[in-house]
């Protein structure tokens, strides 16, 4: 069963994905070291909010898949990469994008200064599901690269090309999460000296989530043109294989329409005895 792009949910999904990704992007400088708490707190909610949003939405595709899978009665799903179907590749890949925002979510609840407390061991245990969550974003854009297949002679409008832009910067932006991330443990910056550091470690760790959240905006804005631009593609294919369909009625009638009647000796009626 063939995929169908450009449905009004789908619309509805992505638009979410790139809302969530630019709430966090904005969010972002609330860790800065010189930010307010009240900024610094607002962002933690932020965070936790959007990573659930992204479970759900991450659960609603698993759905998805599953869905099609089960309606699926041809060999679709039958190709192997890595050992791997399209509908386990698509499995796996969710599963780690729902680990990856839950890690977020509760890491950033423990940030919380009403939850964590500002407590040294929840800042670690906060910062190692950064890490965490992280991997497995990065491990997620992976198995979305063994997807990104382009056939020998396809051609299309564009959307290969988009595909493996928005893959390419979800890579990127999942390892500067990752590198960001280890800057945030408490003991990175618990150190003593006459001379203190011109970068503070909590600062650069929120560069490095500025320019991953960013990258991953980038990311959901082409997966939405992408999404675009296969709608149209099927729906162009659809009007194109209709007009050839309706052609060739066309010229069955006609063709029926100057036989003789003799031609047709089996739509006679009966003759009776």
């Amino acid at each position: 069963m063939a995929a169908i792009h450009g449905h009004p949910m789908e619309y509805v999904i992505e638009s979410i994905y790139v809302l969530c990704a630019a709430a966090q992007l904005a969010a972002c400088p609330g860790y800065y070291s010189t930010a307010s708490v009240e900024y610094y707190t607002v962002a933690c909610y932020v965070f936790v909010v959007t990573s659930l949003i992204v479970v759900v939405l991450t659960l609603h595709t698993m759905w998805e898949v599953h869905a099609a899978h089960k309606a699926s009665k041809k060999a679709s799903f039958a190709g192997t990469i890595a050992g791997m179907t399209t509908s386990s590749r698509e499995y796996l890949e969710s599963l780690c994008f729902v680990v990856a925002s839950m890690m977020f979510a509760v890491g950033c609840c423990l940030y919380i200064p009403d939850v964590g407390g500002g407590r040294l061991k929840a800042l670690r245990n906060a910062t190692t599901m950064f890490c965490v969550g992280s991997a497995a974003n990065c491990f997620a854009a992976f198995i979305n690269s063994l997807s990104l297949v382009k056939p020998c002679g396809f051609e299309d409008n564009g959307t290969f090309q988009l595909a493996a832009a928005a893959l390419g910067l979800s890579e990127l932006g999942a390892a500067t999460l990752f590198a960001g991330s280890f800057f945030f443990y408490p003991e990175v910056s618990d150190g003593t000296c006459n001379v203190g550091p011109s970068w503070a470690s909590v600062d650069v760790g929120t560069n490095l989530f500025i320019a991953g959240c960013s990258l991953y905006l980038t990311a959901a804005i082409l997966n939405i043109i992408s999404m675009h631009k296969k709608a149209r593609m099927e729906v162009g294919s659809f009007l194109s294989e209709a007009s050839s369909h309706q052609s060739n009625l066309i010229g069955d009638s006609e063709r029926f329409q100057g036989m003789d009647e003799r031609n047709w000796p089996a739509l006679k009626a009966p003759m009776a005895p």
